[in-house]
């Protein structure tokens, strides 16, 4: 009788043959691999559509810290990480609620900035370590921190573009937590099922589990199916009332 985990591997497997099947295996992103981030002599590296699903691995236990490495001209999805921090002590319950209102929250907004779009959402959920300051005093504290990373299939631009597009439509002040530093010149993005050094919360999946192209930031015909440009979105505006006809004076008798 099979077991669960070899139904799961075939399962794996036949998904991954059709995804190779349509590849294009001169297709390449550029990524890292960071022991830590004080390194910034790491070379970049060019790996083609089939190492990719060697390096986002599922199945792997050992620890590895492979990321994305982009830059303001690189052609990518547009992409959303959404960092908040609980405190060590709120409930499991209230970690539950706040993490479901986050993401909806994100699928809501984003669904209407990106009608045509597929979402792909991966998580990275857990204890972590982090510095706070208090009274000007910086103190190591662990926090429950809710961290989600978002990508929208079937559009295209620039990081720049992506930048721009969010401050534009002030995209930073509607999504809770989101992170601006990614739009940086020369970001390094973690991969799934990669750790960040020193942290070792896992991202995964939580969509598109069985294609791990949909999760990819770069965009090229293997890990996107359209090429949407940003489109300047204008919020619906509520219609003026019609002025109501002005009652004639009743005759005077």
């Amino acid at each position: 009788m099979e077991s669960q985990n070899q139904k799961i591997e075939q399962s794996l497997s036949s998904q991954n043959k059709n995804i190779q099947d349509n590849m294009n295996m001169s297709e390449t992103i550029t990524t890292k691999y960071l022991d830590n981030f004080t390194d910034n002599n790491v070379e970049e590296r060019s790996v083609s559509m089939k190492d990719l699903q060697k390096m986002c691995n599922g199945r792997c236990c050992n620890m590895k810290h492979y990321f994305e490495y982009t830059y303001h001209k690189s052609k990518v999805k547009p992409f959303y990480d959404l960092d908040i921090s609980l405190s060590k002590d709120t409930t499991q319950e209230e970690r539950k609620q706040k993490t479901e209102e986050l993401k909806q929250s994100a699928i809501d907004l984003l669904s209407k900035y990106y009608p045509e779009g597929e979402l792909a959402i991966a998580s990275s959920h857990g204890m972590k370590k982090t510095i706070k300051t208090k009274n000007k005093v910086k103190h190591l504290v662990e926090v429950y921190a809710i961290s989600f990373h978002i990508l929208v299939n079937g559009y295209e631009a620039t990081v720049k573009d992506v930048k721009e597009f969010n401050l534009k439509h002030n995209l930073y002040g509607q999504l809770e937590g989101l992170d601006k530093a990614v739009y940086r010149d020369g970001g390094n993005m973690r991969m799934l099922y990669s750790t960040k050094p020193n942290d070792p919360r896992v991202k995964r999946p939580e969509t598109h589990t069985q294609n791990i192209y949909k999760h990819i930031i770069q965009s090229n015909k293997t890990t996107n199916h359209e090429f949407r440009p940003l489109v300047d979105f204008e919020p619906e505006k509520a219609k003026p009332e019609k002025a109501k006809p002005k009652k004639k004076s009743p005759p005077v008798s």
